[in-house]
């Protein structure tokens, strides 16, 4: 990366009905209608808004808020996700050396409203949202997205090399581009990617959202947007705070464990190593080589009435250690 590239940023234009704000772009704008055809989910847990109920304190986390502003989102819903993105912020502890927060807008250009290195204030990215004005426009939300990836965590955007990337988009699930090179750049960015979506299926959003789906990609109503906050801070933490590795269906010869994410880029993987506790049984430790996205993992050809130590960690990172006990069945 030889340096930051500054993208189209608009923040009080001057607009009248649905006139594209896209320079250079020609072509009809796409806008809301109220005839759109729409494949609603049903609505999510009503997560209340209580701060108390859920506060990332811990880790550094540089996170990108990517909102759509474009002509396919009607001005409501556009309040609606700008209310949720507002609500998350409150769960989020905010500074410098804590929490950064950077705000995208996704229309005809990507609009970086508010760098990751200016948004080290809860007051200041509050704020920032308040006064994001929708721009409208098309909806090139894979030009936005490889954007991101390639100039949002940078560190002339004030993105830090040791802190966890992540990327949180809410959107219609409508796009005017192909989504396909902006998913394997935030992947290859070590980028993990959270995708709100409001009553649109569509398959590409799968693609951008990190794996397991179940746990990064979120269908829901506009009217359950700011009521989504507690639960993406649920997840966000489960995501940073990897506690335990969990034993279970163990058997004579078998046991199955399982984690919280770890590795942060495909780069990296991670070692399981097992070994008897009494060495003297067989004095042999083994190990095996996982990919970065491994969740679970099932240890099998053990010996029966066993007990087994086993240790979790990411290739390099010494610190990134788990350890866990089990004794095969008899």
């Amino acid at each position: 990366m030889t340096g930051f590239k500054p993208c189209l940023r608009v923040r009080r234009a001057e607009t009248e009905g649905f006139k594209t704000l896209d320079r250079g772009l020609e072509g009809p704008v796409s806008a809301y209608s109220s005839t759109d055809a729409f494949t609603f989910f049903p609505p999510l847990l009503h997560a209340e808004a209580d701060t108390a109920s859920c506060r990332i304190e811990e880790g550094q986390l540089d996170i990108l808020l990517a909102i759509d502003g474009s002509g396919s989102v009607s001005p409501y819903e556009f309040s609606m996700a700008r209310g949720l993105l507002e609500k998350l912020v409150g769960h989020l502890a905010v500074g410098p050396k804590r929490v950064r927060l950077g705000l995208l807008q996704v229309a005809g250009q990507p609009a970086l409203e508010l760098p990751l290195g200016s948004g080290t204030s809860q007051e200041g990215i509050v704020h920032a949202l308040q006064d994001l004005h929708q721009l409208l426009g098309d909806t090139n939300s894979g030009q936005a997205l490889a954007y991101a990836a390639r100039w949002a965590w940078a560190p002339e955007a004030g993105g830090r090399p040791q802190a966890t990337r992540l990327l949180l988009w809410v959107t219609d699930g409508y796009s005017s581009d192909l989504l396909e090179e902006a998913s394997g750049l935030l992947r290859m960015a070590g980028v993990f990617t959270f995708v709100v979506t409001t009553g649109r299926r569509d398959e590409g959003l799968s693609l951008v959202a990190s794996s397991p789906s179940q746990d990064f990609l979120f269908f829901t109503d506009v009217e359950e947007l700011p009521g989504l906050s507690a639960r993406l801070c649920q997840s966000i933490k489960g995501l940073i705070s990897p506690t335990e590795l969990t034993v279970s269906e163990v058997m004579e010869e078998s046991f199955r464990l399982s984690w919280g994410r770890m590795a942060t880029a495909e780069r990296e993987s991670y070692v399981l190593e097992y070994r008897t506790k009494d060495r003297t049984q067989d004095g042999q430790s083994r190990s095996v080589v996982l990919p970065w996205n491994a969740r679970a993992h099932s240890v099998r050809r053990l010996q029966s009435n066993t007990t087994y130590h086993v240790t979790l960690r990411v290739r390099g990172r010494e610190s990134s250690k788990l350890e866990a006990q089990a004794t095969t069945l008899s």
